[in-house]
């Protein structure tokens, strides 16, 4: 679930899931914090915007199931960072 939008922060946020076929093991919970903030530029005749980003703020890991038992550390665990320039043509 994604909430929140635009510049300032948002959350992910996923429940627990049964790990194996019993329930008898869970993947718990995750929730991470993105923060952005953006800027708006005068380069020429089209606006322009420069946006950083911040991704999983407190470089929390959570895992993945990829089979009954069987785990991956999720595709975006751990800290990112991200810097766009935003052209409206």
């Amino acid at each position: 679930m994604r909430d929140g939008g635009g510049d300032g922060i948002g959350t992910d946020r996923a429940g627990g899931v049964p790990a194996t076929l019993d329930n008898r093991v869970f993947i718990p919970e995750w929730t991470t914090m993105d923060a952005d903030a953006r800027y708006n530029l005068t380069l020429g005749s089209p606006p322009v915007s420069l946006r950083f980003s911040i991704l999983n703020v407190q470089g929390s890991c959570a895992w993945d199931l990829s089979d009954a038992g069987a785990y991956d550390i999720h595709w975006n665990s751990g800290r990112r960072f991200a810097l766009r320039l935003i052209v409206d043509l």
